[in-house]
């Protein structure tokens, strides 16, 4: 069975989002709540959805202010880069 990284962070600034975006450049899945990132969240949430569109992965809305990035088609439900009130079931 092949193991998954999946990273969950916490930001509260947008100098961390770089860390955020080198492990989905890695392909690796990612859980993001930016619940505690105040005005930078929208920032950091742009930035971390161009980077998902380079290395073709999507983007959920899992609930207000928390987000997963995973490989395209991966999360059954959910369109390619488009942002959904649900997660979808998970596939990974």
């Amino acid at each position: 069975m092949e193991e998954k990284n999946i990273l969950v962070a916490h930001p509260t600034a947008f100098s961390q989002a770089d860390h955020i975006a080198e492990h989905i450049v890695k392909r690796g899945v990612a859980i993001v709540d930016l619940t505690k990132c105040g005005s930078e969240a929208p920032r950091v949430i742009d930035f971390l959805s161009g980077v998902a569109y380079v290395v073709q992965f999507t983007m959920v809305q899992i609930i207000p202010g928390v987000y997963m990035f995973a490989p395209e088609g991966s999360v059954k439900g959910a369109d390619s880069r488009v942002y959904s009130d649900t997660a979808g079931d998970f596939d990974f």
